[in-house]
């Protein structure tokens, strides 16, 4: 597993059970869909101006970006529409409720989670986060 951790991101006012528990979810996610290849798992945080999120007031906040990057197999475009959805699993212990609750709790701190992947080549799943300010 790779590293790229951004040194200049503030202290984040969240609940960190609630984000450890998305995180923790999207890791296992990825190296699920690693078991028997290759591939590889990176773990990326930075923030960004680029993508800003809205505020409790409306206004746009700058936001911090965590991504979660394998180069496994990738999702099916049918499956990837899917993924999200409670109960819905292509894995044969799995519950469907993981990115469910994951996508529940980012929403929940004002956040997004969005998932993209491309058969053959991988998934990028990126929790995007507002700075709130005190």
């Amino acid at each position: 597993m790779e590293r790229g951790y951004d040194p200049s991101i503030p202290e984040l006012m969240a609940d960190e059970r609630r984000l450890t528990q998305i995180f923790l979810n999207l890791a296992r996610n990825a190296l699920q869909a690693l078991a028997g290849t290759s591939g590889s798992l990176t773990v990326r945080t930075r923030v960004t101006l680029d993508h800003r999120l809205p505020g409790i007031d409306g206004r746009p906040l700058p936001t911090i970006m965590v991504e979660f990057i394998d180069s496994g197999p990738g999702i099916s475009q049918d499956d990837l529409r899917r993924l999200a959805t409670p109960f819905f699993t292509t894995k044969s212990q799995g519950t469907g409720l993981g990115l469910a609750v994951a996508r529940h709790w980012a929403s929940q701190h004002g956040g997004t989670l969005d998932i993209r992947s491309t058969e053959g080549k991988g998934t990028t799943a990126r929790v995007s986060l507002p700075l709130r300010q005190d």
